[in-house]
Parts: C-alpha cells; sequence; structure tokens
C-alpha cells in the first residue's frame, strides 16, 4: 500500500473518532438533562385550527405535518399491523375494512433509548390505559426516548382471561403519523428485535414485584411475545424525583418498560405538567380508518346542522342488573329508582343547554344497558332528533366498526370529538379522554354533574 493510501486510510479513522465523540457527548446523560429541560419549555402548544372553515360543528381534522421519510431523519421499520397474533384475531372482525399501513418510525442512533409502557395491574378498561399512556409519552419526551406504540387490552380481560383476542394493535386506535410529528415511535417488533430480558430494565412509581411478575408471564410473555426481565431489574423512582435523577437512573439503558400504571411522579411544575399533557391530548388522534368512517357517518347526524353529543354512563347498575349476579334483584331495583331520577335531572340540563345554544339534535353515546336515557330525552327533543349508534348510517365496507364493541366506542368517541358542545359523563375515562382532546384545540365541554346540579352527595357510580 503506497504512503498516499495509508494516509488517507489513517485521516478517515481520525475523522471517524471525531464523529463519534460528538455523538457520544451530544447524547450524554448531562446533555441530555440540558435538552429536556428544554422540552420542558418549548413542548409544542396546540395549533390555531382557525386557519380552516371546518364543518357546521366546527370541526377541523388535523393538519398533517411534515412527510416522514429517511431524508427527514426517520426510517420506516415495518408495515402491517403490530404483530401476528393480533392481526390474525383483529381480521376477523375487520377484514372488510381497508387498514392504513402503520408508519414505524424511529430515529437511527446506536444510543437512542427505547420506553414500552406496560400494564403491570390486570383491570382498568381500554380508556383507562389510554388516559394512563399520555404519560408515557410525556415520559419519553422528558427523557428523549423512543417510544414503542403498545397494544391495548380490552375491558374484562382480567376477569375472563386474556388472550389474543383481548388485544387491539395500536394502529387501529390511534394515528400513527400525527403522534410521530411529536416524537419518535416505534413498533412491539422492532422493540423485540432490539431488546432482550438481559438489556431492558422495568421502571415506575411503586410498581409490586407481585403485580409486575403477574403481567409479565401472562401478558407479556405469553401473548404478545416480549420477554420481559424477572423483578431484580425492578427499579421504583422515588416520588417527587427530579428529571436528572431518572436520567442517571436510565444513564447507558437503551430498553426501559415503564408501568403505565404508576402516577408521573416527576418533579415538573403543574403548569408545564398540563401543558405536556395537552399537547399530549392533541397528538392522540384516532387512527385514520376510524377517521374515514366517522366523514361518512357524520352527515347522516342531523345533516346541515350543528350538533350536541352526550355520554351518559350509569356504573351503579351495571352489576345487580345486567352482569348476571344472582339474588341482587332488590338493589337493582333501587339503584334504577335513583337513576331515573337522576336521568330526569340530566334530561333537563342537556335539552335546556340546547335550546340556549340553538341546538336541534343530539347524539347519546351509551352502553346498550342504558339505553333508557333515550326515552328520558324524547319525552323534552324530538325523538328523530336524537341519535344513537342504531341510527347511524355507514358503508358496508365500514360496517364491521359499528359491530365490534371496541371500534365502536373509537368511532362514538370521534362523533363526541367533532361536536359542536359535548356533555361528558360524571366520571368516567371515556368522557375524559373525549374532553381532554377537544379542550387541546379549544372546544366547548360540560360536565352532567355540574351542569345538571346533581349534588356531591349523589354517589359517583351513578352518575
Amino acid at each position: 500500500m503506497s504512503f498516499r493510501s495509508y494516509r488517507r486510510v489513517f485521516l478517515w479513522c481520525i475523522g471517524t473518532l471525531i464523529i463519534t465523540l460528538a455523538v457520544f457527548n451530544t447524547t450524554s446523560p448531562e446533555s441530555m438533562t440540558r435538552i429536556n429541560h428544554s422540552v420542558i419549555e418549548s413542548i409544542a402548544v396546540p395549533r390555531d385550527k382557525g386557519h380552516s372553515k371546518g364543518d357546521d360543528n366546527g370541526y377541523v381534522p388535523h393538519a398533517r405535518g411534515h412527510t416522514l421519510s429517511p431524508e427527514s431523519g426517520h426510517v420506516d421499520l415495518a408495515r402491517g399491523l403490530q404483530d401476528e397474533t393480533t392481526a390474525a384475531s383483529f381480521a376477523e372482525t375487520t377484514s372488510a375494512v381497508s387498514t392504513p399501513p402503520l408508519e414505524s418510525v424511529t430515529t437511527h442512533n446506536f444510543r437512542r433509548r427505547y420506553v414500552l409502557p406496560i400494564k403491570t395491574r390486570m383491570g382498568g378498561g381500554s380508556n383507562s390505559q389510554f388516559e394512563k399512556f399520555k404519560k408515557a409519552v410525556v415520559f419519553s419526551l422528558l427523557t428523549n426516548s423512543t417510544l414503542v406504540m403498545p397494544p391495548f387490552f380490552l375491558h374484562g380481560g382480567h376477569v375472563l382471561g386474556f388472550t389474543s383476542d383481548h388485544i387491539r394493535p395500536f394502529n387501529e386506535t390511534f394515528d400513527v403519523d400525527f403522534l410521530a410529528e411529536l416524537l419518535p415511535v416505534a413498533t412491539v417488533e422492532h422493540f423485540k428485535d432490539i431488546c432482550t430480558k438481559h438489556n431492558t430494565i422495568v421502571t415506575g412509581w411503586n410498581v409490586t414485584s407481585i403485580n409486575y411478575n403477574h403481567t409479565s408471564r401472562f401478558l407479556y410473555g405469553n401473548i404478545i411475545g416480549i420477554e420481559l426481565p424477572s423483578d431484580d431489574a425492578l427499579i421504583n423512582f422515588d416520588f417527587g424525583c427530579s428529571l436528572d435523577d431518572i436520567l442517571l437512573t436510565l444513564r447507558n439503558k437503551r430498553c426501559v418498560a415503564l408501568s403505565m400504571d404508576s402516577v408521573l411522579g416527576i418533579n415538573i411544575p403543574n403548569e408545564k405538567r398540563e401543558q405536556m399533557l395537552t399537547t399530549v391530548s392533541e397528538h392522540l388522534s384516532r387512527s385514520p380508518k376510524i377517521k374515514h368512517a366517522v366523514d361518512h357517518i357524520s352527515g347522516t347526524i342531523c345533516p346541515e346542522e350543528r350538533y350536541l353529543a352526550f355520554h351518559w354512563r350509569n356504573k351503579s347498575t351495571e352489576g345487580p342488573c345486567f352482569f348476571g349476579r344472582e339474588h341482587r334483584d332488590d338493589e337493582c331495583a333501587t339503584a334504577k329508582k335513583v337513576v331515573r331520577e337522576l336521568a330526569d335531572l340530566a334530561a333537563d340540563a342537556v335539552s335546556d343547554l340546547m335550546k340556549r345554544e340553538h341546538i336541534k339534535c343530539i347524539y347519546v353515546a351509551c352502553p346498550l344497558w342504558s339505553l333508557e336515557i333515550v326515552d328520558v330525552l324524547s319525552e323534552r327533543l324530538p325523538r328523530k332528533n336524537i341519535y344513537i349508534s342504531e341510527d347511524l348510517y355507514i358503508s358496508p365496507n365500514y360496517k364491521p366498526l359499528l359491530d365490534d364493541y371496541y371500534t365502536l366506542s373509537l368511532v362514538e368517541q370521534e362523533i363526541a370529538y367533532r361536536a359542536a358542545i359535548f356533555v361528558a359523563a360524571g366520571y368516567s375515562n371515556w368522557s375524559d379522554f373525549v374532553s381532554e382532546g377537544r379542550k387541546a384545540i379549544g372546544r366547548t365541554n360540560y360536565n352532567i354533574r355540574e351542569l345538571a346540579k346533581i349534588p356531591d352527595d349523589v354517589d359517583k357510580m351513578m352518575i
């Protein structure tokens, strides 16, 4: 080899070393602390949607941002549903629905950290998981991590016994591209390729070994195929710990499983915390498939008119009246009597609000066992102006969405999200998720307990 060739190789090695040291320095815990304190200060605020007229209810579809591509520093890692087991089970109910491809994006950085949100408690419905997932997004933003998009578990799986039929993939629920405008994201399959039980730690606040081991063994190991470490790798953060403390704990940790069932115990100003949660709420938009379906549906809900959406759920009658428990007839009768009285108060308040706002039509989202509210509202409003899921007209291509209670719930949430006014149930994660998404874009919300002036001593399970 000539002197010139040796010289060229030597200079290439020196250049590579300099670049490597620069990357290492910019991703050190100290520099990440600087980066993420700036995240707290400069996290994106909700966008001004006033540039578009929108529909009669003022709804404006989410604006699309930049296109994710290798040129912009993001790489498409996989397409299709998150895992084959879930895809197979889901295909049975949505085979007629065209599913947009899942753009699994992340940054190609050898020091990139991955955060996988996990359940560490068996109970909780899907909307409870959605609310907790928001905190995992905030955690990923603060720690400059790639967020792994987890599957969600259907309500009741902890009672019936979780199987693949109780799991729904992330991209069937939320708009992946829109979330990826906020932070880097990756699929569960990619996490499996990168992370093992040997290089993953489990973190959170007040996570118990008993709950973690049960969840790890049954949900993630047996059903999803993610081999999580033993509870020896469990690290609980102190409540009120600083971001610096967390970054120090996560130093050189590439794979992190974060308990979604923990509170977000980081010591950051409440105003900044709420600002970040609001921004996350704005970016958790329902999947394109759901939004396309509601595009077809919304024109059939009081055409050319504004509408109010009302979520009605009474939890006090669910157990004794509808879930097949024995010897509770007296309890059921008592609960129904109280609920009917509360339904009258609620219907009066909602119909008065509609009159004040000059709104003729209402969409009522409620479980099948709570449809009595429709009869109560019909005493005050023309029945033809009251819409429920059975009244929705939808093309055959989207019909499977209404036949599946998980996707029907998402459809109804999108209908409520687009309404001119939304009246939330008293205590409900379903309502909270819709209200927070609407609040992020400046939409009007009411809570039925406040609107109907329900006394504080009335059990929150009643209304």
